[in-house]
């Protein structure tokens, strides 16, 4: 018998779009079924009360209000609906505002058949394990809750008494920082659902026998809580050794144990339990596996030495291996010595790793290794040691210094080097492929072909990228009007810069400076 489907609301303004993914659903996804679609927001929201869906696709930009605003007011209402966002904008503020969201189903238009077959099966198999009982329904709900309290969206006092009546004065936090990356699991717990389940079940297990008033939640596989009231907190001690050893020798799971107390009820509990994890993550520095929180001393500023960093920059800019890892050895030693919180760390490898991209960005010289690389480096969180998150920028870095190394190697033509030159200080001017030609006595066929051929790129497309970028600059740094932009850039009609932007960046320059500022 086959199952009953499972269906689907589309919002997107553009109606090819949308007859476009019902035609994809209807040929290849048979699990699933469009019950309804939107042109816009409110009538979505409209729909949204007259029917039940399991899953909402929608455009981000549209008339009126946006993707975003939708999927805002569905998180707050809606807790098991799926949702995938389907836009034309590849510009990373969007991106990161929907992983804000807790949405990982993001797909880039024109879509790609495969992919977006992929993830429904993948939303398919998530929504087939949620249906297993209410106990499953009951834990995704009260962990939405918690994670809601610890996002700031609600106050404790309204709903935590809800789920621990014993919660009347003060409280521990214990934060269970999880090393999954040995784990040995058997088969019924290798898909997210059956873990979370399985797991919380096997904590409560154990925190029952020394603190029998326990709540235990998650925020994901890898990171857990545990409420542990004011009665019960002297057991705390015991609890931890139970736990690191059981976890160890069923799983293969090692873990890393953070507290914090919180005084009273009134006290923020989110800031408690990120006391706490901080306090877990401390591990990362020193291996050891239990910290309370009040007994760490994390720097009240910490940042990377700016003489240091530039050393490393113009080794990893000459191509200069061996000086980079020199210097990215006597970084991690500071580093180390400061001692800093995991969220300090984390913005420090953010900074230095966001560096090193806009120096291969700029030079375009960028690859699948050094995307992969960073791409890592941003979940700094993830890691379980600071000699893995130095190795892994040592890759990063080193990888780096070849691709230098390489353009070095192979530099442009001393014509093409010229002409780019003069682009770069007169992309302001009228410019076109005969004047540039005269500049160097050169035929205009022959420049266009070179160029071409050296770059990857048309001489017209050079001058837009070189004017783009200098219209970024502008619009992060300055408050200077499109109009004063267009101008300084060198173009004469705001529309038409406007429409230049759009199509070269994804998103127009009103939208990527309130998205960077």
């Amino acid at each position: 018998m086959q199952p009953e489907p499972y269906h689907v609301l589309i919002v997107d303004d553009e109606e090819i779009c949308r007859r476009g993914i019902i035609r994809l659903i209807e040929e290849h996804c048979p699990r699933w079924q469009v019950v309804a679609e939107a042109k816009d927001v409110q009538e979505a929201l409209d729909t949204l009360s007259q029917i039940s869906v399991d899953l909402v696709i929608t455009d981000i930009k549209m008339e009126g209000l946006s993707g975003f605003d939708l999927i805002e007011r569905l998180l707050s209402n809606r807790i098991n609906l799926e949702i995938m966002i389907i836009s034309g904008y590849g510009d990373f503020p969007f991106t990161q505002r929907a992983m804000r969201h807790r949405i990982f189903n993001y797909l880039l238009k024109p879509l790609n058949m495969k992919e977006f077959i992929e993830i429904l099966n993948d939303i398919t198999q998530k929504l087939d394990a949620n249906g297993l009982g209410h106990e499953n329904y009951a834990i995704e709900y009260y962990n939405s809750i918690i994670n809601s309290i610890l996002n700031n969206d609600i106050t404790a006092q309204d709903h935590l008494k809800s789920f621990f009546p014993d919660i009347m004065c003060s409280y521990t936090i214990m934060a269970i920082d999880m090393d999954l990356r040995n784990a040995s699991l058997p088969h019924v717990l290798c898909d997210d659902l059956s873990f979370l389940t399985n797991i919380r079940e096997e904590l409560k297990r154990l925190c029952a026998v020394y603190c029998r008033k326990a709540l235990v939640f998650f925020r994901n596989k890898s990171l857990w809580g545990v409420v542990i009231s004011e009665d019960e907190r002297n057991h705390i001690a015991k609890l931890w050794e139970l736990l690191q050893d059981t976890l160890h020798r069923n799983y293969s799971i090692a873990c890393y144990i953070g507290i914090s107390e919180a005084p009273d009820l009134t006290s923020d509990f989110s800031a408690c339990f990120f006391r706490a994890y901080r306090a877990a993550k401390v591990h990362l520095l020193d291996n050891v596996s239990f910290h309370a929180f009040d007994q760490c001393c994390f720097p009240v500023e910490y940042d990377l030495d700016e003489s240091c960093l530039n050393r490393l920059y113009a080794a990893i800019n000459a191509g200069c291996v061996g000086d980079s890892q020199s210097i990215i050895d006597d970084i991690f030693h500071n580093i180390a010595a400061a001692g800093p919180d995991i969220f300090q760390l984390s913005r420090l490898i953010h900074r230095l790793s966001y560096d090193i991209l806009r120096a291969l960005e700029k030079v375009q010289i960028l690859d699948d290794k050094i995307l992969s690389c960073f791409e890592v480096l941003q979940n700094t969180q993830s890691f379980h040691s600071l000699e893995a998150i130095k190795q892994t920028s040592r890759v990063l870095i080193d990888h780096a210094g070849e691709l230098f190394q390489e353009r070095m190697e192979t530099r442009y033509s001393r014509i093409i080097e010229a002409t780019m030159a003069y682009i770069d200080q007169h992309y302001n001017q009228d410019l076109g492929i005969i004047q540039l030609a005269e500049l160097s006595s050169i035929n205009e066929n022959y420049l266009s072909t070179r160029f071409k051929s050296e770059t990857g790129m048309t001489v017209l497309e050079y001058i837009t990228y070189i004017r783009m970028e200098k219209a970024k600059s502008l619009l992060i740094e300055t408050s200077r009007s499109l109009s004063d932009i267009t101008q300084t850039i060198g173009y004469r009609d705001v529309k038409y810069f406007i429409r230049a932007f759009k199509k070269n960046i994804g998103i127009t320059p009103n939208v990527f400076r309130s998205y960077n500022r």
